[in-house]
């Protein structure tokens, strides 16, 4: 007996498979070839991954090495850390314009190609010689850029360009880089336009009126308000209400109250503001009409800052005091009518004189009567001078009212003429009027005499003060103007003046002169004392204002009463106030000024963060894969792969981001951080002689229909369709290469696709002559021609198909010839043999799925119904209607009969799952449609 040992290949022949690994197996032995290698006559061959991937090293040149590949970069490139990339270091011009074939207008700083073309702001070309730069839908920028506004680092990852390093690339704003991007942010006053970049100044005028109570006047950056009057720009620019009563203690003589842009001067009851509208004068009630005297028959008389009732000249006010009765003059004044006797009326009184005197013109005083007597004398000189009794007479009359004549006496004379406004109008005697310093007197306007002159010793012998009969003159009552600022009191021979407070007398007592209070020791204000018309004002420096007493002075807290113009806080002083700001801002007089930050402090949030200034304070935003630590100022790498992430077959943290590995049939992408198909077929080799087609994390090897692949021959073999389970034919199967062919039972042949004929028509006609071309062309085959025609929607056999044995078929009990389809199939028929169970031509099923789901049907040349087409036993067929045959004529009859599938719908889907989508139409092609040509004699 004999025994058979392995023999170790691999011992045997060192190096057999070098450079991969030889594994002995039972008889034979097997090379596993190393990454880079592929398989090829028990061989390890290198692949050439430069030939194999053109675009394997991407603006570098591919040297292939024994099992991998080198990327050898130009000068001023850098190798990526993938090894597949050259990052283009090289700094020169950023042009901004490309016209008429010349790149100008550089950028300030000069940058890489890719910070040039792949920014947020990109230029128009790069370099010298001016390098265009890519449309942003090409491919070129696709390799030179990560995406927009980021160009490729050396990590194979997007790398940041800091726009904002361009001085010029935001006007009127702050530039503020962001990851693969920038932003500006305007300046106070700004807007920023549709372009991103320009800030435009912002009209604040044309939104509403940002002054209020003011107009206002765009300017660059700002606005400013012109307020109205009686407004000042407050804290926020708006023009707010001005408090003139606390800025100016000053502005009115009793009491001013502030009002919405203006103020108002307040003057105590009883006295009325004047007409400057700041300082008060006693108010006329009297003249007003605001007394109720006439109601109690009374006599207004005004006072200073009052009035009061009085009751007129001959009445005396009632115990009770309200009302007036008869006041009798001959009790109550002492030596009433001397030289006479008094009658008392009501209202007044008159005196009844003694002989020598006459009455008054008012009747009441008795004067001396100088006519008194002449009588006796004209009477005794009547015989000397007859007819001077006339004259007597005369001389009488003249003497009674020489001196009682009534007028207004005038203080004022302009040429000869007596001025209306110096009288008081009040009717007196001429000697009351001249001898008390009058003017003028009477309406013919008589000039009073001189002091001093003869005429006046003649009007007023007793000096001034008294009539020419020796009465006391009223002069309060003659003269009404006398003792302004106070009250006149008549006296024997003159008057003196009782002056309102704030007035005295000077030296003659007949004039009230104003008291300066403020120079009187000591002063009645604390501070500042002003002084004013009967009376004075007290009044305090600029940060104090008056307390209750108007005299004496307290500190003003502007804060609380909102008078200052600080922007945030304000602190009161002693006499006046100062602005504070918050942290973060820096004082400017009463403003704020905000500290930027970020710009006295670049590294502030470190490199990993973008630092946004606020007003008073800051923020860091972090860059794409770094978080801000505990301070907030500090960005931290986020560890994407701790916990739950986004990758499912592994994670890699990286600086700024990470990884995702990738399974079996996948590749990390060399730019998107994700796994992506890795396609088997651009290797050429791994489906050898058939087609490959790719699939997600896989391939698969595609042969034509009616072929399958062999795994381990690596070539497309024939299927065996006879061989399979379920037989695709009814009658017999015979296996072509490529496909198929179902025949027909003995005396049937082969009609369109899938179905058999017979009949009696065919045994009474010539047989049809069979077709060489189509002699094995199958109703339902798989890759050939049916009567000329290809098979129409037959799937591919891919390398999962089962081989099966074939089925044979006994050649002696089948037929493959066919008919003609396509042809008009003729009959010679008798009229006198042909009954109606003859069957003139018969219709079975030759493909397994039509048997029993298939309908044969006439569709037209049987109007008149002499032929009736039916099944029986699974065979249809056509024969003459027993009912219509007595009709049958000679002649020539055509018809057309078709075969079409008979499917539910729930059948045609199990079928379809069973086989493929569509498998039927695949099957079947298009529907059986035979033409048929009857010639009956």
């Amino acid at each position: 007996m004999f025994s058979f040992a392995d023999i170790n290949e691999c011992d045997i022949n060192p190096g057999t498979c070098s450079p991969g690994t030889c594994h002995n197996l039972d008889g034979s032995y097997r090379c596993i070839c190393p990454p880079g290698y592929y398989l090829q006559d028990e061989k390890c061959v290198d692949i050439d991954d430069c030939a194999q991937t053109p675009d394997i090293c991407i603006f570098g040149q591919c040297q292939n090495t024994a099992g991998s590949f080198r990327c050898i970069c130009p000068e001023g490139f850098q190798l990526s850390s993938s090894g597949r990339r050259c990052v283009d270091k090289r700094v020169s011009f950023c042009y901004t314009k490309f016209e008429n074939g010349r790149c100008s207008a550089p950028k300030p700083l000069n940058t890489t190609k890719g910070e040039c073309c792949c920014s947020a702001m990109p230029g128009q070309g790069w370099g010298d010689p001016c390098d265009l730069c890519p449309n942003r839908t090409s491919n070129d920028f696709s390799m030179l850029c990560y995406s927009t506004g980021q160009p490729y680092g050396t990590d194979d990852g997007p790398e940041d360009t800091d726009e904002c390093k361009d001085p010029n690339i935001c006007h009127n704003a702050q530039c503020i880089n962001t990851d693969g991007s920038f932003r500006c942010d305007c300046h106070i006053g700004y807007t920023l336009d549709s372009s991103g970049v320009n800030c435009t100044d912002t009209d604040e005028c044309s939104v509403g009126n940002p002054c209020g109570n003011g107009t206002c006047t765009n300017v660059i950056g700002g606005f400013e308000c012109a307020c109205d009057e009686g407004f000042e720009p407050g804290p926020m620019m708006t023009c707010e209400d001005v408090n003139e009563c606390s800025q100016n203690p000053l502005l009115c003589a009793f009491r001013c109250v502030n009002t919405y842009g203006s103020y108002e001067c307040k003057c105590p009851a009883g006295y009325v503001l004047r007409e400057d509208q700041r300082m008060c004068r006693d108010q006329d009630e009297c003249a007003d009409g605001l007394d109720d005297c006439k109601s109690k028959g009374m006599t207004c008389k005004n006072l200073i800052g009052t009035y009061m009732c009085i009751c007129p000249d001959g009445f005396t006010r009632k115990p009770g005091g309200e009302g007036c009765m008869d006041l009798n003059e001959c009790t109550a004044k002492p030596r009433v009518c001397e030289n006479g006797r008094c009658e008392n009326t009501v209202g007044s009184y008159r005196c009844r004189c003694d002989q020598g005197f006459v009455p008054s013109s008012t009747l009441t005083e008795c004067i001396a009567d100088l006519c008194f007597g002449l009588s006796d004398l004209c009477f005794g000189l009547s015989d000397l001078c007859f007819g001077l009794s006339d004259l007597c007479s005369g001389l009488s009359d003249l003497c009674s009212g020489l001196y009682n004549r009534q007028g207004f006496c005038f203080t004022e004379v302009l040429q000869t003429l007596c001025q209306m406004g110096s009288s008081n109008r009040v009717s007196v005697t001429k000697s009351e009027c001249c001898c008390n310093g009058g003017r003028g007197w009477g309406s013919d306007c008589e000039i009073c005499p001189l002091p001093g002159t003869t005429q006046y010793k003649k009007l007023c012998p007793f000096g001034p003060g008294y009539t020419t009969d020796q009465q006391d003159i009223d002069e309060c009552k003659v003269m009404g103007n006398l003792c302004k600022n106070g009250r006149c009191v008549n006296t024997l021979g003159s008057y003196k003046c009782v002056c309102n407070l704030g007035y005295t007398t000077d030296i003659t007592s007949t004039i009230c002169i104003d008291v300066d209070e403020c120079a009187q020791a000591p002063k009645p204000c604390n501070f500042i004392c002003k002084n004013i018309e009967g009376g004075y004002v007290c009044s305090c420096p600029r940060g104090y204002i008056l307390q209750e007493d108007r005299k004496s002075c307290k500190d003003l807290d502007e804060c609380s009463t909102k008078q200052h113009n600080c922007q945030f806080l304000c602190v009161n002083t002693i006499g006046g106030f100062t602005c504070k700001c918050p942290p973060g801002f820096t004082q400017h007089h009463t403003s704020c000024i905000d500290n930027n930050e970020c710009t006295s402090d670049p590294g502030l949030c470190g490199p990993n963060g973008v630092c946004q200034n606020s007003p008073g304070s800051f923020s860091c935003e972090c860059q794409r894969g770094f978080s801000l630590d505990q301070g907030g100022q500090r960005c931290e790498d986020v560890d994407e792969c701790d916990g739950e992430h986004r990758c499912n077959h592994g994670c890699q943290n990286l600086i700024g981001g990470f990884r995702c590995s990738c399974p079996h049939g996948y590749l990390q992408h060399y730019q998107w951080n994700q796994c992506v198909d890795e396609n088997e077929c651009q290797s050429g080799q791994v489906c050898g002689g058939a087609s490959c087609h790719n699939t997600l994390g896989s391939f698969r090897c595609v042969c034509p229909s009616g072929f399958m692949f062999t795994q381990t021959s690596g070539v497309c073999e024939d299927v065996n369709e006879c061989s399979s389970p379920q037989n695709p034919c009814n009658y017999g199967c015979s296996n072509t290469d490529g496909g198929f062919v179902c025949v027909c039972p003995p005396g049937y042949y082969r009609a369109g696709q899938g179905h058999c004929v017979s009949g009696v028509g065919f045994s009474s006609s010539t047989p049809p002559a069979v077709d060489e071309e189509n002699a094995l062309s199958p109703e339902a085959c798989y890759e050939c021609k049916i009567n000329g025609y290809p098979k129409k929607g037959r799937r591919r056999r891919s390398s999962n198909t089962t081989e099966e044995h074939n089925i044979q078929v006994e050649q002696e009990v089948i037929t493959s010839a066919s008919v003609d389809v396509d042809d008009v199939i003729r009959f010679n028929l008798s009229i006198s043999e042909l009954s109606a169970n003859d069957h003139i031509i018969e219709f079975l099923p030759a493909l397994s799925t039509l048997k029993n789901h298939v309908r044969y049907a006439i569709d037209f040349g049987n109007d008149a119904g002499l032929f009736k087409l039916n099944q029986r036993d699974g065979v249809s067929f056509l024969h003459v209607s027993k009912n219509k045959r007595h009709h049958l004529l000679p002649g020539v009859y055509y018809l057309q009969i078709s075969g079409a599938p008979m499917y539910g719908k729930r059948e045609l889907e199990a079928l379809e799952d069973e086989k493929d989508k569509d498998y039927l139409s695949g099957e079947l092609g298009e529907t059986l449609h035979i033409k048929l040509q009857i010639d009956l004699h």
